[in-house]
Formats: structure tokens, C-alpha cells, sequence
């Protein structure tokens, strides 16, 4: 099967390409860390979910959860 065949059956088949369908685990995964280690930075926390950059991290955590890390993060202390 061909990798564009296979994003094409992926995204038929879950509504959503193989990309996004990681980084949505991979957000589902930081925001376990941040409830469970309260005292992580957010680039260990990031890193620690698998994304290289915690720039991206970030940018993909606000276009999921409509809210940056460090809110969400927040939000859970209060």
C-alpha cells in the first residue's frame, strides 16, 4: 500500500489523518502528565508526549484543546 493510499483509507475510515490522529493521543498523554506531575516544566512535559519541539507542542495542544498548556495547567490547579 502506497503512504498516500493509506492516509487516504486512514482518513476515510477515522475522519481524520494519520498526523492529527498522534497528536490528539500524544495531547490526550500531556494532559495526563500535567495532572499527575504537577511540578513538570512544559517542555519535559512535551517532550515526555513525544513531540520534538515545544513550539509545536504548544501550537498543537491550543488548535485541540482551544487553549494553550500553561492555561490548561491552570485550569487543573484551581
Amino acid at each position: 500500500m502506497s503512504t498516500s493510499h493509506f492516509h487516504k483509507q486512514f482518513k476515510n475510515t477515522l475522519g481524520v489523518s494519520p498526523i492529527d490522529y498522534i497528536n490528539a493521543k500524544k495531547i490526550k498523554f500531556s494532559k495526563k502528565l500535567m495532572r499527575e506531575y504537577k511540578n513538570y516544566r512544559m517542555s519535559e512535559i512535551a517532550f515526555k508526549s513525544g513531540f520534538n519541539s515545544t513550539s509545536y507542542f504548544n501550537r498543537q495542544f491550543k488548535k485541540m484543546e482551544l487553549m494553550t498548556p500553561q492555561q490548561f495547567k491552570k485550569s487543573i490547579l484551581l
